[in-house]
């Protein structure tokens, strides 16, 4: 798989979070130094190691040119390469790690490695609380640094997956399927306190998060499906729908919906009186929606326990019909 484009990606987004901000600048230059270094001593032992080409970028940047005194320096005295190696990525961090990624004899992993160490640099700059950065990651190029993270089958821990996400707009351009998979990555990396969290925060980022999230992960318990149509960002929601990106935010709606409306856990009384309880919350439309999907679950699987919740949806659907009509 080549990750070299993604890398590519996720490299530019990080050099646009730093451009004119010196404090930023100066901070991502010492962090891709330090874990370059690293990586590139690990990368120098293994050509010796195994007898592979030498890279000429450690000859024409770093003016290590291979030799046996230089085979014998890295198995005794490392330290003191990786300190040559530091010095000069830190003068050019981002010319250095194209270098990298444009190299053609490096081995297999080497670009896998390159990826992870600009992801952990862009990471640490946000979790840094003496940095201020100008403006907010947009969805699509969250979704870039996923993608890349995906390919290279790495995992995050909960903190780090929740700095990605808290760096997000309230972007409403990109509640879409494009950012559907990028939000199920991040919600699945989450703890359970941080998921609970954004369950009570009044914001359509959070809804997108939750709605995405929770429709990626069945079965659904009962108190989950609740907790999820009492979510606040349902009256954001409806304040927005009105933009011009309207299509985008029924897109949440229609998940809402398709995915978790339509399933045997929504046949449930407690799940109608949570719509009942929120029905302010909510467009005439969706809720017409939601019963109507709801009742046709229930017509293809008719149950006697079901009676109950049947005429509970139905008269729900009909305060929606008429409020609707009234509207209209």
């Amino acid at each position: 798989m080549n990750t070299k484009p993604k890398i590519q990606d996720v490299l530019r987004i990080l050099w646009k979070e730093v451009d004119g901000n010196d404090s930023a600048t100066e901070f991502v230059a010492e962090e891709l130094a330090h874990q370059l270094s690293i990586v590139l001593i690990s990368i120098l032992k293994a050509q010796f190691e195994n007898n592979l080409p030498y890279p000429t970028l450690f000859e024409t940047e770093f003016k290590l040119y291979k030799s046996d005194v230089l085979k014998q320096k890295i198995a005794t005295d490392p330290d003191s390469i990786k300190d040559k190696i530091y010095s000069v990525v830190k003068v050019k961090p981002f010319s250095i790690v194209k270098k990298i990624l444009n190299s053609k004899v490096l081995y297999s992993d080497s670009r896998t490695k390159v990826g992870y160490v600009v992801i952990r640099t862009m990471l640490e700059l946000y979790k840094n609380p003496d940095i201020h950065l100008q403006n907010t990651l947009s969805f699509a190029n969250l979704g870039k640094i996923v993608a890349l993270l995906k390919d290279m089958n790495e995992s995050l821990p909960a903190e780090d997956a929740y700095a990605l996400y808290q760096r997000c707009g309230e972007d409403v351009r990109y509640y879409t399927y494009v950012s559907r998979a990028t939000l199920e990555y991040i919600y699945e990396h989450l703890s359970e306190e941080m998921k609970q969290r954004e369950f009570e925060a009044a914001s359509i980022r959070s809804l997108a998060l939750c709605v995405f999230g929770v429709a990626s992960r069945r079965p659904y318990s009962i108190e989950l499906l609740c907790k999820l149509i009492s979510h606040k960002g349902w009256a954001k929601l409806l304040e927005d729908t009105a933009s011009s990106y309207s299509s985008s935010l029924d897109f949440i709606g229609e998940i809402m919906v398709a995915n978790i409306c339509s399933v045997n856990e929504a046949i449930n009384q407690a799940v109608i009186d949570a719509f009942r309880n929120n029905l302010h919350q909510f467009r005439p439309s969706f809720i017409l929606e939601a019963m109507g999907s709801i009742i046709r679950k229930i017509s293809r699987f008719p149950k006697p326990e079901y009676k109950e919740v049947l005429n509970s949806a139905y008269d729900l659907l009909m305060q929606a019909t008429v409020v609707q009509f009234l509207r209209n």
